[in-house]
């Protein structure tokens, strides 16, 4: 099985958690992992299971990852997603955490773009959480991400 880990990053954390992807999947699966700026359309070829991750800009994934499920056939694909962003009730923000109950975060909103579109997710989406506006990740979330990946039936 092929499976294609497809993320963007703004100040690595994202990309941190796309890498260790490679650590949770089983020796017997075939993973590339592409920053959405070097992704190929030859990349999907072959895919079953396509990982998206993105940090959260604006409650929403980054351009780059909503104009790339835009472009291809979501339906025809199993998919996961993830992203990075702040947890309000670190920083202890009541706007925040308004804004966050009312628009969410990037990984919820690409679910809902793939399901609309015909793919099947194979896990409710994940929001990992980074210090501040640029992180780092909050101790403790790579391994939070690791099971949660590993919960995954792939």
């Amino acid at each position: 099985m092929k499976i294609l880990v497809v993320y963007d990053s703004y100040f690595g954390n994202t990309e941190r958690i796309a890498l260790a992807i490679k650590d949770t999947i089983p020796e017997n699966k075939h993973v590339v992992v592409k920053k959405i700026s070097d992704f190929h359309s030859s990349d999907i070829e072959g895919v079953e299971v396509i990982i998206i991750g993105s940090p959260t800009r604006a409650f929403r994934p980054t351009e780059a990852i909503t104009n790339f499920l835009k472009k291809i056939d979501v339906s025809k694909y199993k998919w996961i997603a993830f992203d990075t962003g702040v947890n309000p009730k670190q920083i202890k923000s009541k706007i925040l955490t308004f804004m966050v109950k009312l628009f969410g975060y990037a990984a919820p909103n690409m679910a809902k773009t793939i399901k609309k579109a015909g793919g099947t997710m194979l896990a409710d989406p994940e929001t990992f959480f980074v210090i501040g506006n640029e992180g780092p990740l909050v101790a403790g979330e790579i391994d939070r991400f690791h099971k949660w990946l590993e919960s995954v039936k792939i």
